[in-house]
This record gives C-alpha cells, structure tokens and sequence, in this order.
C-alpha cells in the first residue's frame, strides 16, 4: 500500500472528498473511516444523484489509513493511506 499523492493534507485542514456511486444508488449508506491512530467513522451526505460528499481533518500529524464503505462493504480499492 501506497501513499495516495493526490493528497496533500496539512494538519487540521478540512478535507472534503466528493464522491459517485457508479452502481447509481440513491441514498446508499456511504462512510469514511480514518485511523490516525483513534478510529473515527464519518458519514457522506447524499448530494442527490448518485453522488455523496464526506469532510474530514485530522489534528495529528503521520501516515493515516483511510477506508471507505458504501452500505457497510468496504470499496474495492480501499484502504489507502494519506500523509498530513
């Protein structure tokens, strides 16, 4: 596993992910859960079509895992980790 490089988080800034289920389901339930170490579970927000968007910071600096579950299954290309 690989530290995604299209983020690019400094600590405590708020990052917002956006995000479309390519299954097209509406109101599916759509959580983050990032480990930095505490485990926290975050919600998506459904923005209607498909689409979703969760915002997230973290005050502690590392290598954080980041997973993300559509009705509590994890995505097939989660987890990966993030720097902030």
């Amino acid at each position: 596993m690989q530290i995604c490089p299209a983020l690019n988080i400094q600590q405590k800034q708020k990052v917002t992910f956006h995000v479309r289920d390519n299954l097209l389901r509406d109101s599916a339930n759509f959580t983050i859960q990032i480990r930095d170490p505490v485990v926290r579970t975050i919600s998506g927000k459904y923005m209607g079509d498909s689409s979703y968007t969760v915002s997230l910071e973290s005050n502690r600096t590392g290598t954080h895992l980041l997973q993300y579950f559509v009705g509590g299954v994890e995505a097939p290309d989660s987890p990966f980790l993030v720097k902030v």
